[in-house]
This record gives structure tokens, sequence and C-alpha cells, in this order.
């Protein structure tokens, strides 16, 4: 009974518990049907967005080779340790997304402080780039060190510890196997700051590109660079990834063949040393550029994968700036110059072979003197006509005649050789814009000057003739004068590249290249006698003995014809802070051989002495190591030919080859 009694009192508290019971279970089914049935679009759209994540891929940028197929910039293996975060969620367990974040960050530190000590490689752990990576990249693995040396990732790979969730990730780099060689041609590459606007949101993350920054990288970037794939990944709630979806390969970038030869480009930054100055060696048949030297020079290695600060700071403030590429900046020519008006002169015939002047020493135009050089030596030249002129580089000669020719002619002739406008070789930079308000891509060769042939004064006249006052050129621009005038005057617009090859092996080979050809910019409206009387003369400023101010350039055997130019420009006196016209930039302009032209130069030195003594002996070397090098190629040439004989005749095989004599050894 008591027992009985006991369970009547307690019934109206079991019926209120199970009323209770049932009321949370609908709730809950509720719930669920709301959330399942009701909702279901939504949430389901949601989850498809947050469960799939897009990854931009990078494609490998093209090569770049010289003429002979030497690779100048190149892709090398760069290796990475990285940390997969998805391997890490064991040891997390299904806690919740805070709690688990926090727990693999102190598991990537752990990790990576037994593998630095497994490997011997310092790696530096960063705990907000952890924290950055686990809270918003995290399907993606974490690179916790770059550019990992091949012996570290050796003592990885060889490692036998357990270690898990960290493996070796291999980018391509960018690396320029010559170093320095061609720096200001091939220019250098950096990381994209962020992605193109049109790309920006078909990507979950964009793993960036390496952009050319200057030169030919910057340039032909769009060439270079390639088509970047893609994957995609799933990941779950906290943002572990689960698997790849779907992956879309890269396509590499077209590589670019140049006319540059690698040998003739060491050849001249060899023969240009400690100077600071520039040299342009172009093939005056056609226009090609074999070599196109800045001195000093800098190594784009250290911008990749990218440049310490420091050493960038370093490099920018250099009072020699090895950033500035002096082949395509603007200086007074001086003397060299003189051909130009030379031409001119004999074209309007205000100078014959029977013109002359006697030089004293200096001019007298109006109430001013204007000196030859000859006249700081304590000399003067005496009566000379145009050839001697040439030869000595008499200023009062041309001082005179140029007043008779006058500016405009002058001016004209030189418009002839594109003087004054930009040749439009293919090289850029990215420079501070202050209307966009950053860095934008421009063309960064230089245009030069001419004088203005509407308000000028005599003395103007007297400087322009010897190559002053307001006429600028670019030791590019004037080693294509020195071409057009051996060529008997083609004027060649420069070609630096060759030809384009794409890398896409689904194509047949002759669709993959893109051969550029070569343009003319027009042809001297002169006579051809008059251009002759111009070589003749300068023919005597390097091959004469007595007086010649281009003898320094002589090779012997070998015929070279050459023009000599010492400019003064504005300079600060040390004491007095005044500036002073005692700075000297010094030229040499010159072709050969003379009587079949293969080469064309223009050299200039900054600060150098004169033309003659600083510019025209590195002309020579660099004359005798071409000529050494044409006999080598010849003489691989004519073995190459008898290997090919013997292939075909046996009897071929038991001949004497005897390479041809030079006219070197035929002089000796």
């Amino acid at each position: 009974m008591a027992v009985a009694h006991d369970i009547v009192e307690r019934l109206p508290r079991i019926i209120w518990f199970g009323i209770i019971l049932v009321a949370m279970i609908c709730l809950l089914v509720f719930r669920l049907w709301w959330m399942q049935v009701v909702q279901y679009s939504k949430y389901g759209e949601s989850g498809e967005k947050q469960s799939l994540r897009t990854i931009r891929m990078p494609a490998a940028r093209g090569r770049i080779f010289d003429r002979n197929g030497a690779v100048l910039a190149d892709n090398r293996p760069h290796y990475n340790l990285v940390v997969y975060l998805e391997e890490l969620r064991s040891k997390t367990g299904r806690r919740g997304a805070r709690k688990g974040k926090k727990e693999t960050r102190r598991l990537i530190e752990e990790k990576l402080n037994d593998v630095s000590a497994q490997i011997r490689y310092p790696i530096a752990v960063d705990i907000n780039s952890i924290s950055n990576h686990v809270e918003n990249l995290m399907p993606l693995p974490l690179v916790a060190a770059e550019n990992v040396p091949e012996d570290a990732v050796a003592r990885f790979l060889a490692r036998n510890d357990g270690i898990t969730a960290v493996d070796v990730q291999v980018e391509s780099l960018r690396t320029y196997p010559f170093g320095s060689l061609a720096a200001h041609l091939l220019g250098y590459v950096g990381r994209t700051s962020f992605p193109p606007g049109e790309e920006l949101n078909q990507y979950y993350y964009y793993m960036p590109d390496m952009v050319g920054k200057e030169g030919l990288e910057a340039q032909f970037d769009d060439q270079l660079r390639g088509t970047a794939g893609g994957k995609s990944l799933t990941v779950d709630v906290a943002g572990y990834k689960h698997g790849e979806v779907s992956m879309r390969v890269p396509l590499p970038g077209r590589n670019i063949h140049l006319t540059i030869d690698a040998r003739i480009q060491k050849i001249v930054e060899d023969a240009m040393g400690d100077l600071v100055g520039a040299a342009v060696v172009v093939d005056p048949r056609n226009g090609d550029i074999l070599a196109m030297a800045s001195v000093p020079v800098y190594d784009p290695n250290v911008f990749s994968p990218r440049i310490r600060a420091d050493l960038f700071a370093e490099m920018i403030s250099d009072p020699n700036k090895p950033f500035l590429n002096r082949a395509i900046s603007a200086y007074e020519p001086g003397s060299i110059f003189k051909t130009i008006t030379l031409l001119a002169g004999l074209e309007d015939g205000k100078i014959t072979e029977t013109t002359t002047s006697d030089c004293p020493g200096y001019s007298q135009i109006g109430n001013r003197r204007f000196y030859c050089w000859i006249h700081s030596k304590g000399g003067t030249h005496g009566v000379v006509d145009y050839a001697k002129a040439i030869k000595y580089s008499c200023n009062v000669f041309f001082y005179e005649h140029g007043l008779d020719i006058g500016m405009i002619d002058v001016v004209n002739m030189a418009r002839q050789f594109h003087l004054g406008e930009r040749t439009g070789i293919p090289l850029a930079a990215y420079v501070y814009s202050e209307d966009k308000q950053g860095y934008v891509l421009r063309q960064v060769e230089s245009r030069g000057t001419l004088p203005d042939t509407e308000r000028y004064y005599k003395g103007q006249i007297a400087n322009t003739a010897i190559g002053q006052g307001d006429v600028r050129a670019t030791p590019l621009q004037m080693a294509y004068v020195a071409a057009a005038l051996a060529n008997n005057g083609t004027v060649w617009a420069p070609r630096l590249v060759h030809y384009f090859e794409s890398q896409n092996e689904s194509l047949p080979r002759q669709q993959r290249i893109e051969m550029l050809p070569q343009q003319t910019r027009g042809k001297l409206n002169v006579s051809p006698q008059h251009l002759a009387m111009v070589r003749e003369a300068m023919l005597h400023v390097v091959d004469d003995e007595e007086g010649a101010t281009g003898r320094k350039a002589y090779v012997p055997g070998y015929h070279i014809a050459g023009k000599t130019g010492t400019a003064q420009f504005p300079k600060k006196d040390p004491v007095t802070g005044e500036m002073k016209l005692t700075g000297h930039h010094v030229w040499f302009m010159t072709f050969g051989p003379f009587e079949d032209p293969r080469y064309a130069m223009a050299l200039m030195a900054e600060e150098g002495d004169s033309g003659g003594t600083t510019c025209a002996p590195i002309a020579g070397k660099i004359y005798r190591k071409l000529f050494e090098l044409e006999k080598q190629d010849s003489t691989n040439t004519v073995a190459q030919a008898s290997r090919l004989r013997s292939s075909v005749d046996p009897t071929a095989a038991s001949e004497t080859l005897t390479p041809p004599l030079s006219r070197e050894a035929n002089a000796n």
C-alpha cells in the first residue's frame, strides 16, 4: 500500500517531465524540418561556396636566349619548406574552430623547430605570419622557409624521424646564368603586389607571378609570363583541405631569341672595365644589335625572389648609378658630330676638296673667342682641309664652315640620321608617375635633342657644328650613325629581338615561331661620293700615324675608320661651388673593317680624358677580340664541313685542312 501511495504522489511530476521531454523532441524535429526543408536552398548554396576554393597557379616564364642559343634568362628550381595543415587535423581533433586554430598554430611552431634542428638550417618562425595563414588561407600549404639550399633539402629528404605534415615544395625561380652580363638589356623581375582587376574575383587565393620590372623582362612581360592555370580544392567547415576537384595546367610563356651575341657582349663589357659609360656594337649590314653595354653593371639575380632592403638602398644611393642604362641616355656627342656637319657642308657645296681653314687655336666670333682643343696644349693646327680637320679634330675648321653651312642645314642633316628621335628599341621600366600616383610602364630611351632652328645666334651655330651646345645623342643613336656611314646611307631601325618561340608543343614548329623582320628608318638623301669622302676622312683618323686622334684604335692587318669626340659639360668646382666647364664626356665612333664593314660602334665614357686616349684604345681591344672570334668561328665552320665531308667521302678524312691566313698574318 505504501508503494502504491508513493507512485500516486509522484505521478504528476512524471507526467510533467514527459510533457517537457515530448515538447523538446517536437521542437528539435521542427528545427530540423525548418533548416532542411524550408531553408534548404539557402544553406545549401552557402555551404557550396564555403567548401570550394579556387587557387590561381602562375605559369613558368619564357626563357631569353642570345643569337647562338646561349641562355641569358632561365628558370631554376626554388625549394620551399611547406606545412600541410590538413595533416595536423588529427592532432587538433574536432574541437571548436577557434580552439582548433590555436592548437594548429602551436603544432606548426613545434614542427618547424623540430625540422630546423634536423636539417641544420635556421627557419625563422613568424607567429604573426602563421596566425594570418591559419585564419585566412587554411586550405593552402604554409610556406615556412623560402629558397632553402640544396644541401638542407637533401638532409630533409634523407631524414627518418617520423616528422609528418612538412614537405618540400618546388617552385620556379628566375635566374640569370651569366650574372651581370647584359643586365641593362635583360632587366629583372619581381612579384606582383596585386592581381589584375579582371581576375581578382575569380580566385579564392592568387599565387602571384614574377613580372618584369625593367628591360626586356618588362617590355615583353605579356609574352614571357604565359597563361596561368588553376586548381579547385574542397574544404570542410573548419577550412581544412579535403581534396582537389579540378586542375587547369599553366601554359609556359614564350621564349625570346635576341640578336645579341653573348660572346661579343662579354668582350665589350670586359673592355669597358671600371669606366662609367656605355658601348654599342651593331651590324651595319642589317641593323642587328650585337652588344649593348652600360657600366657599371648590376646582377639581376639579387632581385629573385626579392632583393634585400639594405642592398637595394646601397645600389640606389651609389653615385655611379648602376641602374642607369647609359647606352640609351643622351649626352653631348662632341666631335663625333663633326662627321654630320662635314656631310652637310659637302652636300651644300660649302665644303669641297679644296676648302681650307687656318687654325691659330681659336676662332673670333663676334666679341667672343671659341677655342680649339689644341689651344690648351699650346699649339695650333695651321692650314687644314676637311680630311685633316677630321683627322686632327680641328674645331676652328668646323666653327668657320659651320657658320657658312648654317644651323638649319646642319640640323636637317642630323635629322636624316633620325637624331632627336627615339630609335624604338624595346626597353621599358616602371617609373613613378605623379599623375597616376603610382608606377607605370614607360619607354626609358632618351630622344636626345637638336637645336632650335628658328631662334639661334652665331655662337650656337659654332657649338652645334662641333657637337656641343643643344646637341644631345645616345650611344645607341650614334652607333647607327656610324652604321649608316659604313653601309652607304641606310639608316636601320635597331633589331634586338630576332624571334619569339611558343612553348605550346601541340602547334607545328612553323606556327610556334614569330620572326621580327629587319626594318629601315630611311635612306640618306646624299651623294654616294660625299659619303665616301666622309668615310675616307674617318679612315685617316685611325690609319695614319702622324697626328691621328684615333690611332690607339689601330689593329695591325686591318683598316678601321673612326672619329674621336670630347664634350665639355658643367661641373661643380669642389672649392668654390661654382659650375664650370671642366667635365668631359668622351667618345669614339667607328666602323670596320673599312673595305667590308661588319661592325659599327659608339663608345662613351663619363669623366674621361679624351676620346682618343680613353675610348679609342677600348675600341681597339674590342676589334682585336672580334677578329679573333671570327677566326675561331671560321675554323670551327671548316672543321664541321670537314667532318660532314668525311662522313660522306671516306677519302676526305686524310686531307690536311689549313685555316686561311688573315690579313694580320699577311702583314706580319
